[in-house]
């Protein structure tokens, strides 16, 4: 998969996530306890699914910085198509 197909699918989950965490906050405003935990179970998936999407398509190591023009491990152009 290449890398811009993978920030694309990141951003969305992203999108989902706070789209999710915002309807809590509306349905649940006065339960703070339960938004915070879905609030924090949220991030942490947002969070695996980045480590495991933002990868080198070149070598597979883990890139850390959305924007990278360059693999830090491997040297490889990431922006070639």
């Amino acid at each position: 998969m290449k890398l811009s197909v993978r920030k694309l699918i990141i951003f969305w989950i992203g999108v989902i996530i706070a789209a999710i965490t915002a309807v809590f906050v509306f349905i649940f405003p006065s339960d703070g306890e339960r938004i915070v935990c879905a609030g924090f179970v949220l991030l942490g998936l947002d969070g695996v699914l980045s480590l495991i999407l933002l990868r080198c398509p070149y070598c597979g190591k883990s890139i850390h910085i959305f924007g990278m023009r360059y693999c830090p491990s491997c040297g490889e152009d990431l922006t070639k198509e």
